[in-house]
């Protein structure tokens, strides 16, 4: 009996020495994360996609292997070493300690058994992540659509806030491109109309960024309500606090992105089927119904995905139910509210673009295709966009959550599938599309892979945990408890402090720019503002008009060929126009009236081109323009060169080769145009002839930045 009373305060002293053990291991995680850089954390993606990284390369898998290997070496130092090294142990030995300290099993969530008190942690949980959301959408983005596809939601919202789904484009609509919005005389979003939909009741009463704060408060009860209907209520708070604490969940929410919505369909469909097969009660067939519905509205391909993937489920519920005909009645409503979407997408592109079958987003860019091909998409390019996205997500997520999914699978619940089957389904998607996304926050796109896996990993962590105590591996039941605190505590002082200052100087940057373009300094009454070049930037991404552009103070325009820049004007007698340009000696933007009288000069006809080119996207202007130029100033080897690369991009080689041919015979010294009249003649077919001028490049300019490229390309065709 005398022994009980040491035994226990030994025990308890382990359990001490192991809990600052485990500190002293979060403490090694934390600062080996900070250690490992911001490099996942920059949300400009586009230079990190297969198309951008293997542009003008010889030997794409080579290129891609190398950059492979820098990459994986920073998450791992980043992230896998950290987290599997020292934040795993921490967490660990945590456990150890609470079990040696507290003898008796440790049931967090036990209050939830309790409906009264159920229902109020369900409340308080909203209530916070919608606080915290508005906060971050406030103080960390600035409440500023910085993407261009936000601008374009907001945009069709405003439009079927007015009863329209298009509006009529201004005068001459080539000088009002906008980024992601079509503009041919009709004027519209190049997105679906579900998004912009659910975002209408916000723009009415200018609280927009409430929509999305209110469904990611939402999705953390479905997310609970879904765990606990397929695990139990201890996996439903997990969950919620994996969800909750994953930045990217918040971040994302605090946009006027459509992911959050997207996500919040998902679960309410899933949780729906659950519910249909568990009591067959009608309602959660038409809570399917229209799951499906806005999930196909709002996010076309991922509702597409999704029906696919859950065929089979609902095939065997209606396959394994002693009343079959009861249960295929209650699907219908299911493929119901799929065909209606489907006629809702078909009829508004009926209006917008003319055809049923013709998308605005293939309207707006008509190269933007899904497949290999399109864009020189291949599989080993799916490959890297994959695998880059993957890497990426793992920074901006709670840790362990692709692994705890593992263990959810290893669980052995048939209905996995529920999850399963639209992971891998979002996955092959998205492995087909050439894109990552020119700003991007996580891997956006693989937002339904993550809100899909949170439950499975939840119940993967507290099956793990009942089965370290069936093998004694653990003492008592502090690993639950272990993980959400070590966690918690590595997100917060891990992640959090790197990522939120770099997001938010992106906002504010971004931010000050667009500001000072829709209104800068020095105009007086209605203007119409030509923008001439941007640097790093398309100007397409500045051209941001209201639809009800005639009451627009300020009406932003591209800046095209002067000779039709003139006939714009005329349009707009009221107003007084202006140029803006960058000043490179001042590294900011001026403006300046528009001349009265122009000297018109090649350099007008260069950024021109350049903006028919990146913004119109109207080759044969841009040409035209490039041609223009140099009638002005026909031996200027800088605008020669321009209209060289200009056939270079747009798979002319012939008349590239002219023009870089004639640049070497009267200026030798023109290093890049060594380069480039090689690789026009390489992609002619005359190798022999390239590798002899990409050969002669190598000797002649040994410091030039495309040398190495360079030796590839005499590798390649040789």
């Amino acid at each position: 009996m005398s022994d009980q009373p040491t035994n226990d305060k030994k025990s308890r002293l382990t359990g001490f020495l192991l809990i600052v053990l485990s500190v002293s291991f979060l403490v090694l995680s934390v600062c080996f994360r900070r250690a490992g850089g911001t490099f996942f954390y920059n949300i400009h993606t586009y230079v990190f996609s297969a198309n951008y990284l293997t542009y003008d390369v010889a030997h794409i898998s080579r290129q891609l292997t190398a950059l492979f290997r820098h990459i994986f070496t920073i998450y791992l130092k980043g992230y896998v070493f950290p987290v599997f090294i020292f934040l795993l142990p921490a967490i660990y030995l945590a456990g150890m300690g609470i079990g040696k300290i507290v003898k008796k099993n440790i049931s967090l969530f036990s209050f939830l058994e309790d409906k009264r008190k159920e229902k109020l942690f369900l409340l308080i949980v909203c209530l916070i992540s919608f606080v915290v959301i508005i906060v971050v959408h406030f103080l960390v983005l600035l409440d500023f659509p910085l993407v261009s596809d936000e601008y374009s939601y907001i945009f069709e919202a405003d439009l079927i806030k007015s009863g329209k789904i298009y509006a009529d484009s201004p005068p001459m609509p080539q000088f009002f491109k906008c980024a992601n919005i079509v503009s041919d005389g009709k004027w519209y979003s190049k997105y679906t109309i579900g998004w912009p939909l659910l975002m209408m009741p916000g723009r009415l009463l200018s609280l927009t960024f409430v929509i999305n704060a209110l469904l990611a408060a939402l999705s953390l009860v479905l997310i609970y309500l879904l765990c606990k209907e397929f695990f139990d209520r201890q996996s439903g708070a997990l969950a919620v606090i994996i969800l909750f604490f994953s930045p990217l969940f918040f971040l994302l929410a605090g946009t006027y992105f459509p992911h959050t919505a997207s996500g919040f369909f998902i679960l309410l469909l899933i949780l729906s089927l659950l519910r249909i097969e568990k009591d067959g009660d009608w309602k959660y067939s038409f809570l399917s119904a229209i799951s499906i519905l806005f999930l196909l509205l709002v996010r076309p391909s991922e509702g597409g995905v999704l029906f696919m993937s859950l065929l089979p489920y609902i095939g065997y519920i209606i396959f394994k139910s002693r009343d079959r005909k009861e249960k295929l009645l209650k699907a219908i409503p299911f493929l119901a509210g799929f065909g209606l979407g489907i006629l809702i997408l078909l009829f508004v592109n009926r209006i917008q673009t003319g055809e049923p079958f013709l998308f605005a987003f293939v309207k707006y860019r008509s190269i933007e295709k899904w497949g290999f091909g399109s864009v020189r998409h291949t599989p080993l390019k799916g490959l890297w966009n994959f695998a880059y996205s993957s890497m990426r997500q793992s920074f901006w997520l709670f840790p362990f959550i692709g692994i705890g999914a593992i263990f959810g699978i290893l669980r052995k619940r048939w209905k996995s599938v529920l999850f399963l089957f639209p992971i891998i389904g979002i996955i092959v998607f998205y492995f087909f599309y050439y894109s990552l996304g020119n700003l991007e926050f996580g891997a956006r796109y693989y937002y339904p892979v993550f809100i899909l896996a949170v439950p499975l990993c939840a119940g993967g962590l507290t099956w793990l945990e009942g089965k370290f105590r069936k093998k004694r591996w653990l003492p008592g039941s502090g690993f639950v408890p272990s993980f959400i605190v070590c966690c918690v505590l590595f997100v917060l002082t891990g992640i959090l402090p790197a990522l939120i200052p770099l997001i938010h100087r992106d906002y504010k940057t971004n931010k000050r720019v667009m500001k000072w373009i829709k209104n800068p300094p020095g105009t007086t009454g209605k203007s119409l503002i030509f923008i001439r070049d941007v640097p790093d930037m398309m100007t397409r991404v500045l051209t941001r008009n209201n639809w009800k552009y005639e009451n627009q103070e300020n009406l932003l325009a591209l800046y095209l060929m002067p000779e039709e820049n003139r006939e714009l004007i005329k349009k707009f007698p009221g107003r007084k126009p202006y140029i803006i340009y960058f000043d490179y000696e001042k590294k900011w933007f001026s403006i300046s009236p528009y001349p009265e009288k122009e000297d018109v000069n090649a350099a007008d006809y260069i950024y021109a081109a350049i903006n028919y080119k990146k913004s119109v996207f109207d080759e044969k202007k841009a040409e035209r323009a490039f041609l223009k130029a140099l009638e002005i100033e026909p031996e200027n080897a800088s605008i020669k060169f321009n209209l060289g690369f200009f056939y270079f991009e747009t798979r002319q080689y012939d008349r590239g080769e002219k023009i870089f041919g004639d640049i070497i015979k009267k200026h030798p010294g023109y290093a890049d145009a060594y380069y480039y009249l090689g690789r026009c003649l390489g992609e002619s077919g005359k190798q022999k002839e390239a590798m002899e001028i990409l050969m002669v490049f190598i000797r002649k300019f040994p410091g030039s930045s495309h040398l190495d490229k360079a030796r590839d390309w005499v590798i390649y065709y040789r």
